[in-house]
Parts: C-alpha cells; structure tokens; sequence
C-alpha cells in the first residue's frame, strides 16, 4: 500500500534539521512577529486522527540576511527539528516555502486581493502550486480569543484540484489557522483526501 501525505504533514512530522549552525544575535526583522525568543504553540489534528498533537515553535536567532532559526518540538515524542523562516521589507516565508534554490512566499506585506505567486519549483505529484491572497481583514477566532485583520492566502495545486490549502496570517501574531487537504493513495484505488486543520494556542508575547 502506497501512502501518500501532503506535503505539510511531512513537514510537522519529518522536517530534516538545517545544515547553517544559528547565528546568536538580536537582529529582528521589519515584521513585527519575527523576533528572537517569541514562541507560538499550535494544535495539529488530522481528519480522523484519534487525537491531536501539539506543536511548539520558538525562535532562536535571526541572522542578519533576514532568515531565522526555528525550533520546533511537539507533545508526543522525542521529536525536534530545526525550520528555517525569512523575512524581509517585502514578504515573510515559513518553513512551507522552502525550496532548494528560491523562497515561496506565504504572503506579501503590502500585497492585494487577487495578488498571485507561483512556486519556484514545479512537484512531481500535484504539479505547480500557486498561492493567492483572498482576503486582507479576516477575523479568526479560536478558544474565545480573536484575531482580527488576518490575511487568508489560498493555494492551489496544477494537477488536483482537489487538494486546497488556506492560511490565515495576522501580521503583529503571525501564523493563526491553517486548513489543509491531505490525501492517501491506497493501490489503485481512487485518491481519498481529508482534512488537516492547524490553530494557534498561545503566544508568548
């Protein structure tokens, strides 16, 4: 049995570490949440799962070329990864979209609705992903704890259109809520896809 999961699921799960040792210093970026030390714990829950696991986010240094060390564990096991975040004047880029040679941003800070990238990289399974901004001033509640002028990027795949991601980013908290597609290739039976929902718990500042 062949399975097959999003790409996002492979990233929570099995992110390698980076290579570049973390460069200590106090750099901060011109994006208000990208700042060494604050930390974000999100709840990570497959469609189907038994139960949900939490993830821990902190970063621990940001080097002067704009990219940030990220440290990433969760509530279940031993696991730890290191993710590498970007920012500069003109977009910020988690660990999504890192491709070997070119950043895929996950949003533009003075972009618009309608405002449309493409990967730099085109995937062997779902073929080109484009991201798209679809609204500027989302309101995202979650816990009774909201978060207003969220950013709502959709992303999309080529070759199944089936497979649709969102993500709500709110500029002074960062990443709020993710709603993603995962899917199964079981043999030769048609594809089964569901639901993959990431929210944010808490902050640190």
């Amino acid at each position: 049995m062949k399975t097959k999961i999003l790409a996002v699921i492979a990233l929570a799960i099995t992110m390698a570490a980076c290579e570049k040792d973390p460069i200590e210093n106090n750099n901060q970026s011109s994006i208000p949440f990208m700042k060494v030390g604050n930390k974000w714990t999100y709840e990570w829950y497959a469609e189907g799962a038994q139960a949900s696991i939490t993830f821990f986010y902190e970063i621990t240094s940001i080097d002067e070329d704009g990219f940030a060390e990220i440290i990433c564990t969760n509530s279940v096991n031993d696991y730890h990864a290191e993710h590498r975040w970007f920012a500069n004047d003109e977009f910020f880029a988690d660990e999504s979209g890192a491709f070997p040679n070119e950043l895929f941003p996950l949003y533009y800070k003075n972009g618009t609705v309608g405002k449309k990238w493409d990967a730099p990289e085109v995937d062997d399974e779902l073929g080109l992903l484009t991201r798209k901004i679809v609204a500027l001033s989302e309101t995202v509640t979650i816990d009774e704890i909201t978060y207003r002028n969220c950013i709502k990027v959709k992303q999309t795949y080529e070759l199944d259109l089936n497979v649709v991601d969102y993500y709500w980013i709110n500029e002074t908290v960062g990443i709020i809520k993710k709603e993603q597609t995962g899917w199964l290739d079981l043999n030769d039976e048609p594809r089964k896809y569901f639901g993959v929902t990431t929210t944010l718990k808490n902050i640190n500042f």
